[in-house]
């Protein structure tokens, strides 16, 4: 209690006022505990907090003031320690991590291509289908029992090697441990490929 006049300013808990306004009692200034707290610490019960008072000499005519001072919370000392396991993490598209120099592509397609027109020539010959083009293309040529075209290409900015073949397009990547080029979805290589669409094709089983 302030002597020589002086008006007073009590504080008072959250339940006896209106969490929005002031009110004014007889020879009282009242003030809410509200008016000091941000909107979302209102509600979360009782805090700690450390009384101001800010005081002129007694006598003057002038204010005595207690002011609740909030205590904000402290944060984590994860989050303070550079730990964002409690970011999102957002799904990035690489690259993948062992893809060939572009040099290394062409000669790995190059050889594959003369390997594989080599043996569906001689397949060609046996089951009555015609295959052409060189390493930069291959088609594979059916007049019976339907009429169909199966195209074989490389493509170098993903490489890999594409089979568009039975209105589908299969890309095979380069395998290290198998040196091969592989259909990753059902490890097939290249010539598994090939051999199954064409036995499809003919309906008989075929082998490259």
């Amino acid at each position: 209690m302030g002597g020589g006049g002086g008006v007073i300013v009590n504080q008072i808990s959250d339940k006896e006022i209106c969490p929005e306004r002031a009110q004014r009692a007889e020879g009282s200034l009242i003030a809410s505990d509200r008016d000091f707290y941000p909107e979302e610490h209102r509600d979360e019960g009782p805090l700690r907090r450390k009384n101001r008072r800010h005081r002129s000499s007694p006598g003057d005519g002038s204010l005595l003031v207690s002011r609740a001072t909030p205590v904000l919370p402290v944060p984590n000392s994860s989050k303070l320690s550079g730990n964002t396991d409690h970011y999102p993490r957002l799904p990035l598209f690489m690259y993948p991590e062992l893809m060939l120099e572009e040099k290394d592509f062409q000669r790995k397609a190059d050889a594959a291509f003369e390997d594989l027109k080599k043996r569906l020539l001689i397949l060609g010959d046996e089951h009555g289908f015609d295959v052409e083009g060189e390493t930069g293309k291959l088609e594979v040529i059916f007049e019976e029992p339907a009429e169909a075209k199966f195209v074989i290409s490389p493509n170098t900015p993903v490489r890999e090697i594409w089979i568009s073949a039975l209105s589908t397009s299969f890309k095979l990547g380069w395998n290290d441990s198998r040196n091969s080029f592989v259909l990753e979805k059902t490890g097939e290589d290249l010539y598994a490929v090939m051999g199954r669409v064409i036995s499809q094709q003919l309906g008989a089983p075929v082998n490259l």
